[in-house]
């Protein structure tokens, strides 16, 4: 194993700083709702609480070793309890409890059935749980799914509120993506507990879905001071419900403000700011309307405090840039025949210029 460098070092004493910390990326499509240390039913205070059967699904990995300087993901592919798996169902909720050096944990769905012999989680590549970094780009390593919900070091609750969730159609199952980083100079073991919330679908009215926009036009030399922005455009009018970002360990400070369909990228109300790379606040909001052809605008600032270049990239000495969060159709308007919408995602490859939100239905994993 290489020798642990200064700048992971830093990184280390970073990831130590947030430890008391936790991180609801939550829900990405859940909607608004609370979210914090502790909670209902599976979480109170620091304790995290399995939940009974008859509530949702409680996932529990096994212990695993990671080795010094080592990174990677740890997925498995978790059946849907049968009771549920016959019917649309909605996730209200989650509990969940992750030990440090977690960089982010994704509960992903997949409305493919459970591709395991029994009822019992399987490994998503090769019969291995844990996946080095480097094979991490292999769609099968990360396993595939659409994200429902996500979290961060220490234990986290979150409850949608009444009449959200985020509906999960029939005959699927549930795919786990905990991302790790050991930047200690010893060995550590890790696991992941993670309580999911169920009810029947015929309980919500608005369900919500993703909605994230990223930009890779990020491109640093070193000890470089870079502004990256970029602007979503909404193909059809919707209600945004939920409000996040994503950056890695050279972002300072995340700026979401709403773009009017007539000023470009304008800025003159921020509607969210994290200056939190680590644990950055994730946040529900009265709905905010956005028409078909306004948007948002977030902005990444950076500094390349390394000694070697910084680009766009998923592992730890490289950057990203993304607004995360969930909307639903129009809550002042009578729901669709079909309320669920499409998730929405776009991918923006200059700095300082704007893109259509598309239909992500179809790709797998992170929905850009």
């Amino acid at each position: 194993m290489p020798a642990m460098t200064k700048a992971s070092m830093t990184k280390a004493s970073r990831f130590a700083t947030s430890a008391s910390k936790s991180l609801c990326l939550a829900l990405f499509a859940l909607g608004a709702g609370a979210c914090g240390e502790g909670g209902e039913s599976g979480a109170t205070g620091d304790q995290f609480v399995p939940i009974a059967a008859s509530e949702g699904i409680t996932y529990a990995s096994e212990t695993f070793d990671l080795a010094p300087t080592v990174g990677g993901t740890h997925c498995m592919r978790v059946p849907m309890p049968e009771r549920f798996r016959d019917v649309d169902t909605v996730l209200v909720g989650m509990d969940a409890d992750l030990p440090l050096y977690t960089h982010h944990f994704f509960m992903s769905y997949s409305e493919e059935p459970f591709p395991g012999p029994g009822d019992e989680p399987v490994p998503c590549l090769n019969n291995e749980g844990f996946v080095p970094i480097e094979e991490t780009a292999n769609e099968g390593a990360v396993g595939g799914g659409k994200i429902v919900m996500g979290a961060g070091v220490g234990v986290t609750a979150y409850r949608a509120p009444e009449n959200t969730g985020r509906l999960l159609r029939s005959g699927g199952h549930f795919i786990t993506n905990h991302h790790v980083l050991n930047l200690s100079p010893e060995s550590v073991a890790l696991y992941s507990k993670i309580n999911l919330l169920l009810r029947p679908a015929s309980e919500v009215e608005y369900p919500t879905n993703a909605l994230n926009c990223l930009s890779v036009d990020v491109n640093m030399a070193p000890g470089e001071e870079r502004t990256v922005t970029a602007t979503c455009l909404a193909p059809f009018d919707l209600d945004l419900a939920l409000l996040g970002s994503h950056m890695h360990q050279h972002g300072r400070l995340f700026e979401v403000s709403v773009y009017d369909g007539q000023t470009q990228q304008t800025r003159d109300e921020v509607i969210y700011t994290s200056d939190d790379w680590d644990s950055p606040e994730i946040i529900g909001v009265a709905p905010i309307r956005l028409r078909a052809g306004d948007g948002l605008t977030f902005t990444c600032h950076f500094i390349n405090d390394s000694d070697a270049p910084v680009t766009y990239g998923l592992d730890e000495d490289s950057e990203m840039c993304a607004f995360m969060g969930g909307f639903s159709y129009p809550q002042d308007q009578p729901p669709p025949q079909d309320p669920l919408p499409p998730s929405l995602g776009t991918l923006i490859t200059n700095n300082d210029v704007s893109g259509m939100l598309i239909d992500t239905t179809a790709y797998n994993f992170l929905p850009f």
